[in-house]
């Protein structure tokens, strides 16, 4: 495949792959803003509800942490350790 033929014929199904990559990182950076209780994170969220009772678990904060550093682009230097910059103030 040409560069021309490219961006005429196949740069729109990856334009739209990315619009639903996005879409889903969008609805991930929401629920994991909402989830977060102050001091840390659910160890398990159901579509629709939380469990409130769940005692704080180290293991899925340092995991949630991972995830907001990857969401945020604020990961290690190297090309294989970027992240997927994401402006979460505007969720």
């Amino acid at each position: 495949m040409t560069l021309e033929s490219y961006l005429t014929d196949g740069i729109q199904p990856d334009r739209a792959d990315i619009a639903v990559i996005e879409t889903v990182l969008r609805e991930t950076a929401s629920t994991i803003a909402a989830t977060f209780n102050g001091t840390h994170w659910p160890y398990e969220v159901s579509r629709g509800s939380l469990n409130a009772n769940e005692g704080l678990s180290q293991s899925t904060t340092a995991m949630m942490i991972r995830a907001v550093d990857l969401l945020i682009g604020k990961t290690g230097t190297t090309h294989a350790e970027r992240g997927y910059p994401t402006i979460l103030k505007r969720i």
